[in-house]
């Protein structure tokens, strides 16, 4: 199960503090990855060197509204800091335009850079402002990219992704690319239905209380 499971913390709140607090966490249950805001990767670093952790960071997030070259330059910033991963917001506002040629030039670039550096890239969808359609097009859009991962979340805190969502994305998502749920649940078994419906990573804010469920009910 922990290899399943990547801490994150994107919550209004997070500080060096609580940074400091995850990664001591993460290393002890052993965990594979931790998502942080750009702010705290140099930290993160200095928290998990001598690990295996990889370390992931959010460009745009979360409506993914800055401009293209803001997003590049927020990318080779968080490279320089160290990150591993960088996790691109797509620009709900083209989106919603129905603009898929500015979206394909976004990847494209942010891609481009990723790669040159041996980085990897994931596309973070909102599935709550998508509709199945728009979730369709993106994974025809995004699949074939040579991405990472897809990650799917929520712009609502208290919003639970339903499985068939994750059903959908992997219907139609090329099977080399990943899927990861970012979710606010503490409960091992949804996290399992999860994981059962298409999910290969789930990232939470509660990995511990995950595993201690998980642990319980063993």
């Amino acid at each position: 199960m922990k290899h399943q499971l990547h801490y994150t913390s994107l919550q209004p709140n997070t500080s060096v503090q609580l940074i400091q607090q995850v990664c001591k966490q993460a290393i002890h249950l052993q965990l594979p990855q931790i998502c942080i805001p750009p702010l705290f990767v140099k930290k993160t670093v200095e928290y998990v060197q001598q690990t295996t952790i990889a370390i992931s960071t959010v460009i745009g997030y979360p409506y993914g509204f800055a401009a293209i070259e803001a997003k590049i330059a927020e990318a080779v910033l968080a490279i320089i800091d160290g990150a591993n991963i960088l996790e691109l917001c797509i620009n709900i506002g083209a989106l919603k335009s129905n603009d898929w040629q500015y979206l394909a030039n976004e990847l494209q670039h942010v891609l481009q850079l990723v790669n040159s550096k041996n980085k990897k890239l994931t596309i973070l969808l909102p599935y709550n402002l998508l509709s199945k359609q728009e979730l369709m097009q993106c994974c025809d859009l995004y699949g074939i990219a040579g991405i990472h991962a897809v990650k799917l979340f929520s712009t609502e805190e208290d919003e639970t992704i339903l499985p068939e969502i994750v059903q959908t994305v992997k219907q139609f998502l090329t099977a080399s690319v990943k899927i990861e749920v970012l979710t606010n649940t503490k409960n091992d078994n949804f996290v399992q239905v999860l994981v059962q419906h298409g999910a290969s990573a789930i990232a939470s804010a509660y990995c511990n209380e995950i595993l201690n469920t998980h642990t319980i009910e063993k």
